[in-house]
């Protein structure tokens, strides 16, 4: 049998709760596709601090954060391997619209999370 893999997150529960360590199981097998990575440095960002004070609305529990360094721990994506650092954003954009066809990829109008 396999030993399970644990990590920690630190998740939002609401204004009036605020944030707590919990623990969180690693997946033991990742698909094709996929990578498992250890967060080396993330950020906090005006969005989070507009979730965490109540002025922009969220649905809890989360995990805030959009944006990260990590280093590749393990993958079954081509042309990434363990040790690799990478960059990372949890929003996707279109690619079609004016402003992703003019650089502005984070301005999309149809921006989504992933």
């Amino acid at each position: 049998a396999r030993m399970q893999i644990m990590s920690y997150r630190i998740v939002f529960h609401g204004c009036s709760s605020g944030l707590r360590v919990e623990d969180a199981q690693l997946p033991q097998q990742i698909q094709e596709g996929e990578v498992l990575g250890k967060i080396k440095l993330a950020t906090v960002c005006g969005s989070d601090l507009h979730t965490m004070t109540g002025k922009r609305p969220a649905e809890t529990p989360s995990v805030l954060g959009h944006e990260a360094v990590v280093e590749i721990v393990r993958s079954k994506r081509k042309g990434l391997e363990p040790g690799d650092r990478i960059t990372f954003s949890i929003t996707d954009s279109c690619h079609e619209c004016d402003r992703c066809l003019h650089g502005l990829e984070q301005k999309c109008r149809r921006v989504f999370k992933v």
